[in-house]
């Protein structure tokens, strides 16, 4: 079951992609633009909205992604179990060329810290 923290942050994360978003987006198939773009979004926001409510682990932070994010992408003929576990890997493969790519400080180069 998820943490107090982990709920409210899927709450705050859900109403800011509402407010930048107007009606809520849905991505079907695999338009592989649109799902990273999707996953680029809520990954920022899931960063940019963690201090609202304390200090999260990675896995936690993930745990909000998936979720929100399964809520948006919708891969035909997968059961939500299925796709929540290749949102899982693409989160994972996206945050991981973050990381290798810019180091872990990467929450800076898009403006997320001063540090």
């Amino acid at each position: 079951m998820p943490s107090e923290n982990v709920e409210q942050l899927i709450a705050h994360v859900r109403g800011a992609l509402q407010a930048a978003w107007g009606n809520l987006k849905k991505v079907k198939g695999f338009d592989v633009p649109a799902i990273v773009a999707v996953l680029a979004d809520v990954v920022l926001q899931v960063e940019r909205m963690v201090p609202m409510v304390g200090k999260l682990s990675g896995e936690d932070k993930k745990q909000v992604a998936v979720a929100v994010l399964n809520e948006f992408i919708d891969f035909p003929l997968l059961p939500e179990w299925l796709e929540a576990k290749v949102i899982s890997l693409l989160i994972d493969a996206i945050v991981g060329a973050a990381n290798k790519w810019f180091g872990h400080g990467w929450g800076m180069l898009v403006g997320l810290t001063d540090k």
